[in-house]
């Protein structure tokens, strides 16, 4: 069976996309979030492509490692796993921190010299809430996913929680290949029940806390079964169109814009991401932008929510303001849409520049470390 699954990497870059605009809606421009509202969930819903991204590292964790861990897990393949995830998460997260600490650092001497003159708007102290000393030491570690912790860039608690959730991976993969369908039910339905007792408590998908790390492990492991699926119907030599995909699609950004229950959506990405396994060639969703899309989408993911900092930060020092106070509906649509087109074209720059040339230095130092063992 290749390794390759070209359609699920356009699938990431499409993800990416979504939580990009998701971000950049809600907290960024909330004018836009607020406007838009009154025609459709969309923008809102968008975070929900996080809930596809964990469904999807469970996928191709078992995809990739199943061979692995399909009777035992031995200590050395568990532990060349984790490294593979360390090498691929954390080089990468590093370096957006440490421009998140320098950004802090220079806004802090801005804040120390800053005039009085200007309106303030209460202008939020440097180091402080999930900027915090202590939250630093967690986010070095990547462990920010842990309760009571902020993130320094606020979308990497999704990396940090899929880092964690990492070390349980092996464990479920072997338990679902040795496991009946009964079980399979099960486990499913148990995953589906965690998530819907967070929907009723919290009204959203959309915690961090205990209940992200939750929901997290859930995805994972409904990813992990959805792959027992693929395996079969390949075992079977059933072949999904690619209209299937299509068409599973289309649902899914159907029920991402009209008022359908979160859960709902989160159940589609399951076939979504089975059907597109299956496409190894196709005019929509193996076609070179969506391609190069899914290529720097975990760039992109890391490093949208600094630009959008680095923009507030600038404005809060100039003027004291929340940077979209600054401009009408229209005009920050027109930024927006600036922004929207900007941040793949400097996501290609760190995935070319940093994120890969670290990615795989790291490797191979992990790789030489390991054989002097």
């Amino acid at each position: 069976m290749t390794k390759q699954l070209p359609a699920l990497s356009s699938l990431r870059g499409i993800a990416a996309l979504g939580i990009l605009l998701h971000h950049i809606t809600v907290y960024f421009l909330p004018e836009l979030a607020k406007y838009s509202s009154r025609f459709t969930p969309f923008f809102t819903k968008n975070y929900l492509w996080v809930d596809f991204f964990f469904i999807l590292s469970g996928f191709i964790a078992c995809h990739v490692h199943q061979s692995r861990f399909s009777s035992t897990v031995t200590r050395s393949y568990f532990i060349n796993y984790i490294i593979s995830r360390f090498t691929r998460l954390y080089p990468l997260h590093f370096v957006i921190l440490t421009g998140f600490v320098i950004m802090e650092l220079i806004y802090l001497y801005f804040y120390s010299h800053i005039s009085l003159s200007i309106p303030f708007e209460s202008l939020p102290l440097p180091f402080d809430s999930e900027y915090s000393e202590k939250a630093l030491l967690l986010n070095v570690l990547l462990l920010q996913a842990l309760p009571q912790w902020g993130s320094w860039n606020g979308p990497s608690w999704a990396i940090s929680a899929i880092w964690i959730i990492a070390f349980t991976v092996p464990f479920s993969i072997q338990l679902t290949r040795q496991s009946s369908k009964g079980t399979d039910i099960f486990l499913f339905l148990l995953c589906l029940i965690s998530l819907t007792i967070i929907y009723r408590q919290q009204g959203t998908l959309d915690v961090l806390s205990w209940s992200g790390l939750v929901r997290c492990f859930s995805e994972t492991l409904m990813g992990i079964l959805a792959y027992k699926v693929y395996d079969y119907a390949c075992t079977k030599r059933f072949l999904a169109p690619s209209s299937f995909c299509s068409i599973v699609f289309l649902f899914t950004l159907v029920s991402f814009a009209l008022p359908i229950h979160h859960i709902v959506t989160v159940i589609s990405f399951l076939p979504l991401i089975i059907t597109a396994a299956f496409i190894k060639k196709d005019f929509i969703f193996t076609n070179p932008p969506l391609l190069f899309l899914g290529k720097i989408s975990f760039s992109l993911y890391m490093i949208h929510w600094f630009i959008f900092q680095l923009i507030d930060k600038i404005s809060l020092i100039k003027t004291g303001v929340a940077f979209h106070r600054h401009f009408p509906l229209l005009q920050l649509t027109g930024l927006a849409s600036l922004i929207i087109l900007c941040v793949p074209a400097l996501s290609y720059f760190t995935y070319k520049f940093i994120e890969m040339p670290l990615h795989n230095h790291l490797k191979t130092f992990t790789r030489s470390l390991l054989k002097k063992r």
